[in-house]
């Protein structure tokens, strides 16, 4: 089933995109105000759907894109080209989902890993699926989810215990201005966020 609908993506994506295309041509609504988000090989169509819109969208958020057939060499997969701000959160890298940065912001709670906190033995789905609650959670949460600026993983340890280092919100509300990578801890259930003090 997965194998079918990677095929689909490109395809998917650029039909979207007309839509999106004709829903401008007949409302005229501000493109820079549009934020698509999906999830898995949903993050994928987002892409596709910004790289073929006549305008530029103004934010693609990526919530674990998959990973199982997909490279960054790829041009049917979200990239930051896709739109003005693509956010990325990684929850399942190196499994289920991409590893790589792909956004011009990318957020990696617990190391973006599979095992996130609290999922258990099912680690890989869940972790995967976690991206999903964790951006659900920034909405109603803004200061839930701060993340500390850093290459990997040991860089958030040391600004953390410093307490240097450039922040930013993971999230619905993060900065458009933010760019790189980004690492946080998680709680293992709802809520998930611990602001700063992770």
């Amino acid at each position: 089933m997965y194998n079918k609908d990677r095929r689909f993506v490109k395809e998917l994506g650029v039909i979207a995109a007309r839509f999106i295309d004709r829903l401008y041509e007949e409302t005229g609504f501000d493109m820079s105000r549009l934020h698509i988000i999906g999830h898995s090989l949903g993050a994928h169509v987002c892409g596709v759907v910004g790289l073929n819109t006549k305008r530029r969208v103004g934010r693609i958020t990526g919530l674990d894109p998959a990973k199982p057939m997909f490279s960054v060499d790829d041009d049917d997969r979200l990239c930051p080209a896709a739109a003005s701000f693509v956010d990325v959160i990684h929850t399942c890298g190196k499994a289920l989902g991409m590893y790589e940065a792909l956004g011009h912001a990318d957020f990696y709670p617990n190391q973006g890993t599979p095992r996130q906190p609290g999922c258990g033995i099912s680690a890989g789905k869940r972790s995967h699926e976690r991206a999903v609650d964790y951006f659900a959670e920034s909405i109603k949460n803004p200061e839930a989810f701060i993340a500390i600026k850093g290459n990997r993983w040991n860089d958030y340890k040391r600004r953390r215990s410093s307490g240097t280092g450039e922040t930013t919100r993971m999230g619905e509300n993060v900065s458009h201005s933010a760019r790189g990578k980004f690492w946080l801890r998680t709680g293992k259930t709802s809520p998930y966020g611990l602001g700063l003090d992770s």
